[in-house]
């Protein structure tokens, strides 16, 4: 037996795929999708089988396979289909897409044990391997009986184990109890940790699910009190769910306005759906009726989250209301067991539901009979590392190999999408709730002659009015720091980093200057004119929360950036100090708004909305539109600015995303935007004219054959990067790759790099 197995090789001027033969001792459990080590030249080197063949055409040398990892197929023929789509789609190596279907804990080195069940039943084969033994290691020998042993533990003799978790027939879970010790800490609580402590009290060991049916408190909370000891968690064994009774299934009563949406939904087919609704109500009854519907016809339903939020909250509402079957959950807050367990499980066939943020659009659910994606407008789903793939392409291409039914979910509907419902691409299915939160418009120029730059009278008075009720304030500022331009009082130079060769920020907290790109700070602040004097212009939160503290002093402030919100712990301090209700004004820049869905959060503000309009960015008026209609989906409203008269803000306050929709549509086209073009980033490193021969080299072949001056930007230096960008627009990407493709073999004996991002986050 011959294998073609793509090596992980960092050099994109290899081949993807190698041959090598597969030894017999191999052959019975080895597969597609298998990760094997082989021997390349002087090193050996991981790579995937992709594809397996009794012959083999190659004449040269075939070296045998070192040994095999994966003791089943832990790739499916559909996700080595997808590597490559995302593989071509990203121009990134084949092996990166491959090892992108691997969630984090099948890369890590484990042992693997088989732990004894039933040796009166067990093969007396098998029985032998254990030697008086109740838990052996799989190791290279016993391996040789591992197909046997596979059916042993498929019929419930054997459990296979691993170093991080057991899978077989039982599961440890948390269930939490009050520790009595802490009574003098947790007797002085009042509200949200009062009502969780009180109800361990009266259920002590419940599990998280049975505490959150019970009361609408978070698992940041909850972990909260088990770090300060006042919650303790211990683990308890339960029999695996298969046998649970099962809730009956029926469908939703919907009023007549929402059972036309369904209607339309079960009716309508080809093509996917684009929901366009502000009621997460509805969104969220309308999902658990297609889960019905693909239940009772044995099809699974995937179910993609931007945020863990999200995912938290959609997962608790379907097992609830899908009590009995198996609806499974996966985010990166989960633990490696935890993760783990729901894997197996999923690939095993148990899961009729699965919800997940996006590391589960990549993820071995067979039978698929619908896929929904929740807020796909969301920059979540362009993945950040390599390969840089686009969640919502990802998802339309499994759509199609399931047959499925696709849901693309947002408020409000994406530019591109709703140009392509046009073009006959796509389904609509809008439901819309009428807007009962008010928006107040301020504008700063008449507030600037009251001598108030910031916080302007309507929304100090608001703020005031907020904070009498209990309730919290969420003020939005695009802006890290304090001031993020510093202009010299001598010679009127701005400071600049010298290596992004962007205006400096100044951030008055930490009293330290520093470029929020590259992070690189400024020790000694003195101009090149020799002085060392400089007026704080642009205004930055930091400057925000300084206002606000003069007007409000007794309130408590919550500031946020990304500075401060640097991984899951920080996520969860501030989730804590928002549901608990000990922060009155919550401060911070525009990723804070999906905090305004908290209960407590009665309004929310946009300290300078021209700000946001003024971004280097194509979907700069999209996402103010977006912004203000989910805003006012969850609070009051208040929006500062000099410019309010722009369409993207005059729409938005009214959720008319129709008539946002025929202005921003001619501006997209005028200047060859998405959705008439694609747009896609080009960086490229290595010598300094060298990088810029090349760029010039590909501006000029691109124009030249798609005959169109306009389709290139740049090159432009980027300091950052230590490259030059090039931003091409096209609507052929094949032809474009086939440029790349001749422009990187024309460059590579000069050693110049090229990285190319076919989904930019930012420009």
């Amino acid at each position: 037996m011959f294998a073609s197995v793509t090596i992980d090789v960092l050099t994109s001027h290899l081949k993807d795929t190698y041959t090598y033969h597969v030894p017999e001792e191999f052959e019975k459990y080895v597969g597609i999708g298998s990760r094997v080590l082989v021997d390349f030249g002087a090193r050996r080197l991981l790579g995937y089988i992709i594809e397996l063949n009794d012959e083999s055409n190659y004449d040269g040398k075939i070296n045998d396979i070192v040994e095999v990892l994966d003791y089943s197929n832990e790739l499916t023929i559909e996700q080595i289909e997808l590597a490559k789509k995302i593989s071509k789609d990203t121009k990134c190596q084949l092996i990166k897409a491959l090892d992108a279907m691997f969630p984090p804990f099948l890369k890590t080195k484990y042992r693997k044990f088989i732990t004894l069940k039933d040796e009166d039943n067990l093969d007396p084969n098998i029985l032998l391997l254990f030697k008086d033994k109740k838990r052996i290691q799989l190791t290279s020998e016993i391996i040789k009986s591992y197909p046997k042993i596979k059916k042993e533990i498929e019929k419930g003799y054997l459990d296979l184990d691993y170093d991080i978790f057991t899978y077989g027939s039982r599961k440890q879970v948390k269930v939490y109890v009050v520790n009595s010790v802490t009574v003098n800490i947790y007797k002085e609580y009042t509200g949200i940790r009062k009502e969780l402590v009180d109800f361990l009290l009266s259920h002590p060991y419940s599990t998280i699910d049975e505490i959150r049916e019970s009361i609408k408190v978070s698992k940041y909370l909850i972990d909260s009190l088990v770090k300060t000891g006042v919650i303790l968690v211990k683990g308890k064994t339960v029999v695996l769910e298969n046998n649970k009774d099962k809730q009956t299934l029926h469908n939703v009563n919907f009023p007549f306005d929402k059972a036309q949406v369904k209607e339309k939904y079960k009716n309508l087919s080809e093509k996917p759906f684009l929901l366009y609704t502000n009621d997460e109500g509805f969104s969220n009854d309308l999902i658990y009726d297609i889960c019905v519907d693909n239940i009772l016809t044995d099809k699974k339903v995937l179910i993609i989250t931007p945020t863990i939020i999200i995912n938290y909250n959609l997962y608790h509402y379907l097992k609830k209301k899908l009590a009995g079957f198996d609806v499974l959950a996966f985010s990166s807050d989960m633990s490696s067991s935890d993760f783990y367990y729901n894997y197996t499980k999923m690939k095993s066939g148990h899961a009729e539901v699965v919800v997940a943020t996006k590391i589960g659009a990549l993820m071995p659910l067979a039978d698929i009979g619908a896929i929904i994606c929740l807020d796909e407008s969301n920059f979540n789903y362009i993945s950040e590392m390599t390969p840089k793939f686009n969640v919502i392409d990802v998802l339309k291409w499994r759509a199609e190999y399931h047959n499925a039914k696709l849901i693309l979910s947002s408020n409000p509907l994406t530019v591109e999408n709703y140009y392509n419902y046009f073009q006959t691409k796509y389904h609509i299915l809008k439901y819309l709730k009428p807007v009962s939160h008010n928006v107040t418009m301020v504008n700063m120029y008449d507030e600037v002659l009251n001598n108030r730059e910031i916080i302007s009278e309507v929304l100090e008075r608001e703020i005031k009015k907020t904070l009498g009720l209990n309730k919290q304030a969420m003020l939005i500022l695009n802006a890290k720091g304090y001031s993020n331009v510093l202009t010299c009082r001598s010679c009127g130079k701005v400071a600049s980093c010298p290596k992004c060769n962007i205006p400096m920020t100044y951030y008055k907290e930490k009293n330290e200057v520093k470029c929020r790109y590259c992070g690189f700070k400024l020790d000694d602040l003195k101009c090149t004119c020799g002085e060392d004097s400089y007026s704080l212009d642009g205004m930055g939160i930091e400057r925000v929360a300084e206002e606000v503290r003069h007007l409000f002093p007794v309130a408590r402030i919550l500031l946020i950036d990304s500075d401060s919100l640097k991984n899951y712990d920080d996520y969860q301090r501030i989730v804590v100090q928002i549901e608990s209700g000990d922060v009155d004004i919550i401060i911070g820049t525009n990723n804070i708004l999906a905090l305004n869905q908290y209960s407590n959060v009665a309004l929310t503000s946009f300290i300078a909305i021209d700000k946001l309009l003024n971004t280097s960015d194509y979907k700069a008026s999209y996402n103010v539109f977006y912004l203000i209609a989910n805003a006012i989906k969850n609070t009051d409203l208040i929006i500062q600015g000099y410019h309010l008269d722009h369409y993207a803000i005059k729409y938005a306050i009214n959720n008319d995303f129709v008539n946002f929709y025929n202005e921003e549509i001619k501006v997209r086209e005028s200047f060859s935007y998405p959705p008439f073009y694609e747009l896609n980033k080009l960086i490229i490193t290595g010598d300094f004219n060298e990088m810029y021969h090349a760029a010039y080299y590909i501006r000029k072949v691109i124009t030249s054959i798609f005959n169109n001056q306009k389709l290139v930007l740049g090159p432009t230096y980027v300091r950052q990067k230590r490259g030059v960008q090039l931003l091409i627009k096209h609507n052929n990407f094949d032809k474009l790759s086939e440029i790349l493709d001749e422009a990187k073999e024309k460059f590579k004996s000069i050693k110049v790099e090229f990285n190319f991002e076919r989904y930019p986050r930012s420009f």
